[in-house]
C-alpha cells in the first residue's frame, strides 16, 4: 500500500505537534516535512514530490495564499490543504482561486482531518462546514 506523502507549512509549534501526531497514527499517510513560515518552505518543499501539503494561511512573512500561488506552478500534481482558523468566505474563496484543493477549519477533529486528506487524495476537495 502506497503511504502518501505530506508536508505541513505551520507556524504554531502545539498545531505542528497536533499534525505531527494525528498524521503519524495514520497508516495511509507519511508527515516528510515541516516548515514554520513560507520562506524557509520555499523551494526546499518543491524537491521532495509530495502527494499534498498543508498550509496555514496566517503564517508569518508571506502568508498561506501567496504561498500557494508560488507552489502551485513547480507542484502541479500535488494537492493543496488549506488548515486555518479563518472562516470567512472571502479567504475561502482567495485559497481556492490560488490552487488549494481543500479548505478545513483547525477545529476540525483528527478524525474529520484524516477524512480530508483520504477525499483530497481521491480527487475530492474537503471544505469544513
Amino acid at each position: 500500500m502506497k503511504r502518501h506523502r505530506i508536508a505541513i507549512v505551520e507556524d504554531l509549534p502545539q498545531m505542528r505537534l497536533h499534525l505531527r501526531n494525528v498524521i503519524g497514527r495514520a497508516e495511509d499517510f507519511e508527515l516528510v516535512a515541516e516548515y514554520r513560515s513560507a520562506e524557509e518552505a520555499f523551494p526546499a518543499i518543491t524537491e521532495l514530490g509530495l502527494d499534498a501539503v498543508i498550509s496555514d494561511i496566517g503564517l508569518p512573512g508571506t502568508n498561506g495564499i501567496d504561498l500557494l500561488k508560488k507552489l502551485r506552478p513547480f507542484m502541479p500534481r500535488t494537492q493543496f490543504m488549506v488548515f486555518t482558523v479563518h472562516d470567512d468566505d472571502l479567504r475561502v474563496f482567495e485559497a481556492l482561486k490560488a490552487g488549494a484543493n481543500g479548505y478545513m477549519l483547525k477545529n476540525s477533529t483528527p478524525i474529520a482531518l484524516l477524512e480530508g486528506l483520504g477525499e483530497l487524495m481521491n480527487g475530492g476537495a474537503p471544505m469544513s462546514a
